[in-house]
């Protein structure tokens, strides 16, 4: 058993590490360069969940469906944007008029995918 605040509970036999085919891999060109995965700077908010920030929010419907037609890929489990964020933000924090730390597009992996490439990391906080 491992764990340390315990958010993302998975059987270790379950794991799947992806990061090339991580979410914001998948529609990196609708991302600043600052959350461009294959840029120098700061990267994606990326491990047991994926958290977007687009460039420009209105193309927020687009780069979800790219998301959806390569959910098989990326081991995508729920996909919240826009009315569906307001289960984790009220209004009027959402996109695009809204807070900016409110992200446009929170990808919720399938069970035990984690977006890392981490050889010893068997769990994101918390595994059993």
């Amino acid at each position: 058993m491992t764990a340390k605040h315990g958010q993302s509970p998975i059987d270790p036999h379950q794991v799947s590490k992806t990061k090339n085919n991580s979410p914001a891999h998948i529609i990196h060109s609708f991302l600043p360069v600052s959350e461009d995965p294959s840029g120098n700077d700061i990267g994606p908010t990326e491990d047991d969940v994926s958290l977007l920030w687009l460039a420009n929010s209105n193309l927020t419907a687009s780069a979800v469906g790219l998301l959806e037609s390569n959910a098989p890929a990326d081991g995508v489990g729920e996909i919240f944007y826009g009315p569906s964020l307001t289960t984790m933000f009220n209004f009027p924090g959402l996109p695009p008029q809204g807070d900016p730390r409110t992200p446009d597009i929170i990808v919720q992996p399938n069970v035990g995918v984690i977006y890392s490439t981490s050889g010893k990391k068997q769990a994101e906080h918390g595994s059993r």
